[in-house]
């Protein structure tokens, strides 16, 4: 009875948090408009927001892994597991996605190594071969590409390995003719590791 009061106290804090969270967004973007604030402040009061969400969540999800019942805890490992994939993903992805000259298109590769094994970063398609002129067609056809969004899935969890599916909602501009697009990817992330230890893309 004590754990489970002790849950449901949890769940009421984490929604009267996200509410009053919220609610200073909804300040900062009804200020933003009224003062025509920059596109800039209102990203960093929405990014705020979610941030404050996820640590709540997880604050949540660990207090009902350690003290939930049997169903509870159940509940909140898939949750904590698939939290883990979401964070790792949206790093990853975000540097293979994000580019805009020849440059920042090789450097991928080498920032990608902090979240993902080499195996994973020796990917031709996401990171191309890692060669200087196969990068210059960027230059040359002044393409640019940015993740717009990323949806991640958990389906299932063996030992340390999390396992996944991304969907990567991404916009590419190439001499000014801008498209976007999308791609779906299998992915498996080692959390003793702490790295993605396998991605392929889902055609």
């Amino acid at each position: 009875m004590k754990k489970d009061f002790g849950i449901t106290f949890m769940v009421a804090f984490f929604t009267v948090t996200m509410f009053l969270t919220g609610a200073s967004v909804y300040k900062a973007i009804q200020t933003s408009d009224q003062a025509k604030a920059s596109t800039e402040e209102l990203k960093k009061a929405t990014q705020a927001y979610a941030d404050k969400k996820a640590k709540v969540e997880q604050d949540v999800y660990a207090y009902a892994k350690n003290n939930g019942s049997p169903e509870m805890k159940s509940i909140a490992n898939h949750c904590l597991d698939e939290s883990a994939l979401k964070g790792i993903s949206k790093k990853f992805f975000k540097i293979a996605f994000t580019y805009g000259d020849s440059k920042s298109y090789l450097a991928r590769r080498s920032e990608a190594k902090e979240y993902a094994t080499p195996s994973v970063v020796a990917n031709r398609g996401l990171f191309g071969n890692g060669t200087k002129s196969s990068a210059e067609i960027v230059d040359t056809l002044n393409v640019s590409s940015r993740l717009e969004n990323l949806t991640v899935f958990l389906t299932s969890t063996n030992g340390n390995v999390i396992t996944g599916k991304a969907m990567a909602q991404y916009e590419m501009s190439t001499n000014g003719n801008q498209k976007t697009g999308t791609k779906t990817y299998s992915i498996s992330y080692n959390t003793s590791l702490g790295k993605i230890v396998n991605v392929n893309e889902l055609k």
